[in-house]
């Protein structure tokens, strides 16, 4: 509970920069990022803490949450200016996050050349990449965002679950069901570091079949990947 959380930070003889952290998650996991930004303001002044990349990065995360972008932007261009609080790929994920939920698809892109090339030059994460196939799904770019699958295994991270139900749900918005059933297909084979694919969950079944309800392609698609249907022999 944050209230505990608080309490047991109150506790600590000498409040740190992990401390705040912990304790502005609490309050994000508990859904109160308005509470957890004020926290951040309010005990980094009372308690003369420093706050670290890590506390930045819960702040942004909460900045979005509260639907604040531009104030997370400034936040994040302000790490810029200190040696010690320079951004990461985390802290340019949660600026994604809150660019993809306002659909300025613009600044998403900008900020993502950005950070990736130039003097940053961070390496996109498993995260980063599932955000901008995201962004091309909601643009209807679901193929393209397929293509990122190949681009992935060439930088050397392997996409999971969520990258593919969110082109495998962008396939199938923009009408295209057998192209999002053949990816479905495809989970099985995908390289990952333990030699195994990539197992489709409960989410993927739900974006598969209510697609597939919905283009009366249900049973003919159970029959042809091998599934006996009652009935329907």
């Amino acid at each position: 509970m944050p209230t505990h959380s608080l309490s047991t930070f109150q506790l600590v003889v000498s409040p740190s920069d992990h401390a705040l952290s912990a304790l502005l998650a609490a309050y994000y996991d508990a859904g109160q990022p308005a509470r957890a930004i004020q926290a951040f303001r309010d005990l980094s002044v009372e308690l003369s803490i420093e706050p670290g990349v890590v506390s930045h990065n819960v702040l942004l995360k909460c900045m979005v949450a509260t639907e604040d972008v531009v104030g997370a932007r400034q936040v994040f261009d302000g790490m810029t200016d200190k040696a010690e609080l320079q951004p990461g790929i985390v802290s340019c994920n949660e600026m994604l996050k809150g660019y993809l939920k306002r659909g300025d698809y613009a600044a998403f892109d900008l900020l993502l050349k950005e950070v990736t090339g130039g003097k940053r030059r961070l390496k996109p994460n498993v995260i980063t990449y599932k955000l901008r196939m995201s962004g091309l799904c909601a643009k209807g770019g679901s193929f393209e965002a397929e293509e990122m699958l190949e681009a992935m295994a060439a930088n050397g991270v392997p996409p999971n679950s969520e990258c593919f139900n969110t082109i495998i749900g962008g396939l199938c918005n923009e009408g295209e069901v057998g192209a999002a059933v053949a990816l479905f297909k495809r989970t099985p084979e995908v390289p990952r570091p333990n030699g195994k694919g990539v197992s489709p969950n409960f989410e993927t079944y739900i974006i598969l079949i209510k697609a597939l309800v919905e283009n009366n392609a249900f049973v003919p698609t159970l029959q042809q990947v091998g599934v006996a249907v009652p009935g329907c022999q």
